[in-house]
């Protein structure tokens, strides 16, 4: 909108008259959203009409939104995104769009999406949520994979999460990347793939069988924590299979990868994933797993089921007899091992005495500083010996942190979240059980005297 205003001043000069004119500009901005005749109330009266858009799904304010979440997700604007109010088609466009064709980056990525919360955000995500985006990612070929992490080993996997201690539902995607071009420039090392060599995958592709035995003994102790190594170690082995490809084409590798190339043994590497794979098939065997892990492991071969039944139905149709009898084969070993799985009572992870100590040791500690917490909030002064105990609270919160160090293994973030929650509470209601009970109710009556 302009407004132009006219001004003009006679003078006189030298006995002439002399006019001089102008003109001032006033330039408004239009309020967002008003395209139309309705007289407009302010600003109040422009969200409200937007919000009634979106709640009844106006097709062109919604194309804009989901427009620019995929541009926000695919140019890595943030790390996180809110769902609020999407809906099952919605989010399997959104998964299918943002994620679908790898996206360009100089590294492994990470998109978390919120998508739900407590009682203060349940209007706000509907209670299937984490069900849609699951089999969103999962038709778009990515796989369920609770060990994962911003890795490159972890492309095409997502894992879900509900920080108890937040109150917020996640959904953490590790999409595909598209790597710039390296080319055969060997000047330029920020192009080339820097190893880390504390990772996991690379400590574990590097040592030497027996210490790799004590590493996965200690550090993956769950069947899902030695999937995620086995997926790790596989695609560790596809890099060096590509770096002797690169050498026998005359170019070059980096320091760091030609370090690994030297070090890491692909025959030795080999029979690692297949010592790994059989300590994998032994402890669900044995039924060491969780309920949730069986029912992945049960879910993955029913898949593995029906897409070879799907491939035997073509190959019959198709008259390809070789194929035929190869996808009977293979249709009947999977269904043998469906009837396997489907026996099977899982008893939880079989963990190690020192394990087993280091938790005690969590619960012990944790039991001393929630009553440290309940003397530093007391409103009444304090004695003496409540002071001498509050100066031991430095040591145990060192002892603490040690000790959860030690509890720390590969790929377990979920898990160790689960477990540190666990212990705290158990600490936290042993310590009401103690403050709830009398004085001297604990105490027994022996030859007229009392004794604890």
């Amino acid at each position: 909108c302009r407004i132009s205003v006219r001004w003009s001043e006679i003078e006189e000069k030298k006995g002439k008259k002399k006019g001089c004119q102008g003109r001032f500009f006033f330039f408004f901005q239009a309020e967002d959203g008003i395209r139309d005749a309705q007289e407009s109330r302010g600003l109040g009266d422009v969200y409200k009409r937007q919000g009634i858009n979106a709640e009844y799904g106006d097709p062109r304010s919604a194309h804009m939104a989901f427009h620019g979440l995929v541009n926000q997700i695919r140019s890595q604007d943030s790390e996180l995104y809110d769902l609020t109010g999407y809906t099952q088609p919605q989010i399997q466009d959104l998964v299918s769009q943002a994620f679908s064709t790898p996206i360009p980056a100089n590294d492994a990525i990470r998109c978390s999406f919120t998508i739900g919360g407590g009682k203060n955000s349940r209007q706000k995500y509907h209670e299937d949520l984490p069900k849609w985006m699951s089999a969103a990612l999962r038709n778009t070929g990515y796989d369920d994979d609770r060990g994962a992490s911003t890795c490159l080993q972890c492309q095409g996997s997502f894992k879900y999460q509900h920080d108890t201690d937040k109150n917020v539902k996640t959904m953490h995607v590790f999409p595909h990347v598209q790597l710039p071009d390296v080319g055969c420039v060997a000047e330029d090392e920020d192009m080339f793939w820097t190893p880390d060599s504390m990772s996991p995958e690379y400590m574990a592709a590097v040592s030497s069988m027996p210490t790799f035995k004590k590493m996965v003994q200690a550090k993956v102790p769950t069947f899902t924590q030695k999937k995620s190594l086995v997926k790790q170690l596989r695609e560790m082995g596809k890099r060096l299979q590509g770096f002797e490809e690169r050498l026998c084409a005359m170019e070059p590798l980096a320091d760091s990868e030609q370090e690994l190339y030297d070090e890491c043994d692909q025959e030795a590497l080999r029979d690692k994933i297949k010592w790994l794979e059989e300590m994998m098939e032994a402890t669900l065997d044995a039924g060491q797993v969780s309920a949730e892990e069986l029912q992945l492991v049960r879910s993955t071969v029913s898949r593995n089921l029906q897409k070879n039944q799907a491939e035997l139905a073509q190959a019959q149709a198709d008259g390809n007899d070789k194929r035929t009898k190869k996808l009977e084969k293979q249709v009947e070993m999977i269904q043998e091992k469906l009837c396997k799985v489907e026996g099977i009572q899982p008893t939880g992870p079989l963990w190690s005495q020192e394990e087993l100590a280091r938790r005690q040791s969590l619960h012990e500690i944790w039991s001393k500083l929630l009553v440290l917490e309940k003397i530093e909030t007391s409103k009444g002064l304090l004695q003496p010996s409540e002071l001498k105990q509050l100066h031991a609270k430095p040591k145990l919160e060192q002892d603490l942190e040690t000790t959860l160090a030690a509890c720390r293994t590969w790929y377990d973030d979920a898990m160790f979240n689960q477990m540190c929650e666990d212990i705290r509470g158990a600490a936290a209601r042993s310590g009401q059980k103690k403050s709830k009970s009398k004085p001297g109710e604990d105490w027994t009556t022996v030859n007229n005297s009392r004794r604890r």
